[in-house]
């Protein structure tokens, strides 16, 4: 949604004098942007209380939140400007302008109340609606109860081109998308006997500017490495992201940028080995060596040499640990052995581990993500559960014809995509400051139709009279198909790597 809030009606003394002796009245607009933030808050000054005594409304300068930076304007002078830059006028612009939101969220609802609300619920519901629109620490769009309303006496400045999201929508008629989400991903099916003409990108917020970065999913046909007659690709056997090309089998969806922190580990772990098991290992290694390097070559006899001999080996292990007057521990850690009580520590001494920590294996990273859906229009409503039901019919595993086995659920594609800022990388692009992911299985999706403690819906037919519930809190967790090598980060790429 868009919209802008405040106006003339709405000033408020101010002084940002050096010297706080220059009294003025001010006040601001805010334009919201597709998400129901604050986009940017405008800065006017009125006549009454004008130092210099200007008789008219004039912008002063404008406050961009999302970035920090203050910009004034050729009618703003000096001490406006240097307040407006500051730290302090920042935060009291902000402050302005939040009050200015409350102010007149809370006019509206008293104005139109169809809901019967009290006075107290009022002053609450613009309380909180006002604090979600100011919130920069969520990118999850918030929806106002209210209509947008600029409570102005004089002329409202027009919202510049762009800042409608209908002008700068994501454009996603260029990617390969494959079904519909009503359509997707049926049983039994794959994705060369699907339709073709029936795709249909998804997003929230529906009205998505471009110039925000966003997360893109979608699902994946599962490519096995055995095929059903019992072959394998020996190529890809053990590198699994190089099975997966051209397998989209649904809907791209498109939510807002909350990119999950990544977690990289290996496997390290302890190990013992002792000076007898040492020495027992490395005749068990060379016995072994021997049997792979031609011990055995026809008839049968050499490998009864080369059990005879093995077993030679082990005897001659033993006899390299006598000696040097160790049998007795020697003989009392075999006997404990054989017991299972500690007897070469009753004997007044242990045996020395060689403890040391080594390398066992790589780990899988898991990805989770929390999501807050608030539908505005009929549309978005409808949106937000297509997009719950291509995640929650993607996990599902599917029955055979025969219901006799289950085939393997859809496996998904996750990337960080850049927004279009105007820059070279553009819309559509892996951002560069981002990990990129492997091929994920979704091991979790959870949905919870009551996130704020009480079962509410919209009533009718629109978004606020159609039973859609007022929030969803959706949370997922991905799984990798396989780990992270050395040789999956390319330090000579402009990205972040895996």
């Amino acid at each position: 949604m868009t919209g802008t809030y405040g106006g003339p009606g709405r000033a408020s003394p101010q002084s940002y004098a050096s010297d706080g002796t220059k009294i003025t009245h001010n006040y601001t607009i805010t334009h919201l942007d597709s998400f129901g933030k604050v986009a940017k808050v405008e800065w006017y000054e009125t006549p009454y209380g004008k130092p210099f005594g200007l008789g008219w409304n004039q912008h002063i300068g404008t406050y961009y939140p999302k970035i920090g930076i203050y910009e004034p304007t050729v009618d703003g002078y000096p001490d406006a400007n240097a307040y407006g830059s500051s730290e302090i006028g920042k935060s009291n612009i902000m402050s302005l302008a939040q009050q200015s939101t409350k102010d007149t969220i809370q006019e509206t609802l008293t104005n139109n109340n169809p809901n019967n609300l009290t006075a107290q619920e009022i002053t609450t519901q613009s309380i909180q609606e006002s604090r979600d629109i100011f919130n920069l620490n969520s990118t999850v769009a918030t929806a106002p109860q209210t209509t947008t309303t600029n409570n102005n006496t004089g002329d409202t400045p027009a919202v510049p081109p762009g800042e409608n999201p209908g002008d700068d929508a994501i454009n996603t008629a260029n990617y390969n998308n494959t079904y519909h989400p009503t359509n997707i991903m049926d049983a039994g099916g794959t994705a060369s006997t699907h339709p073709g003409n029936m795709d249909r990108p998804l997003k929230y917020p529906l009205k998505h500017l471009s110039a925000y970065d966003f997360i893109k999913i979608y699902p994946m046909e599962y490519q096995p490495a055995f095929d059903t007659d019992g072959g394998y690709d020996s190529s890809t056997i053990s590198n699994v992201t190089d099975r997966y090309g051209s397998h989209k089998v649904g809907s791209m969806v498109y939510l807002p940028m909350i990119p999950a922190g990544e977690t990289s580990s290996t496997g390290w772990g302890e190990d013992r080995m002792n000076a007898i098991q040492k020495e027992f290992g490395k005749a068990a290694h060379d016995a072994i060596d021997k049997a792979f390097s031609g011990g055995k070559t026809d008839g049968g006899g050499n490998l009864i040499d080369w059990a005879k001999s093995f077993g030679g080996s082990l005897f001659g292990a033993a006899n390299n640990l006598r000696g040097g007057g160790v049998n007795q521990f020697i003989s009392a850690y075999f006997a404990g052995q054989a017991v299972g009580a500690n007897i070469l520590g009753r004997s007044g001494v242990a045996i020395n581990p060689n403890l040391e920590l080594l390398f066992s294996g790589p780990s899988l990273r898991s990805f989770s993500y929390n999501f807050r859906f608030t539908p505005r229009e009929e549309d978005e409503a409808k949106e937000i559960r297509d997009i719950i039901k291509v995640f929650k019919k993607g996990m599902a595993p599917r029955r055979t014809e025969e219901h006799m086995f289950l085939n393997v659920p859809y496996v998904w594609q996750l990337e960080y995509i850049r927004g279009d800022r105007g820059s070279d990388a553009g819309s559509g692009t892996q951002h560069p400051y981002l990990n990129k992911i492997k091929p994920c299985a979704l091991k979790s999706f959870n949905v919870n139709y009551m996130p704020d403690g009480s079962y509410m819906t919209y009533a009718g037919s629109n978004v606020d009279r159609g039973g859609s519930m007022t929030s969803y809190q959706v949370s997922m967790e991905f799984g990798e198909l396989e780990p992270i090598y050395n040789q999956d980060i390319d330090m000579a790429k402009d990205d972040m790597g895996y």
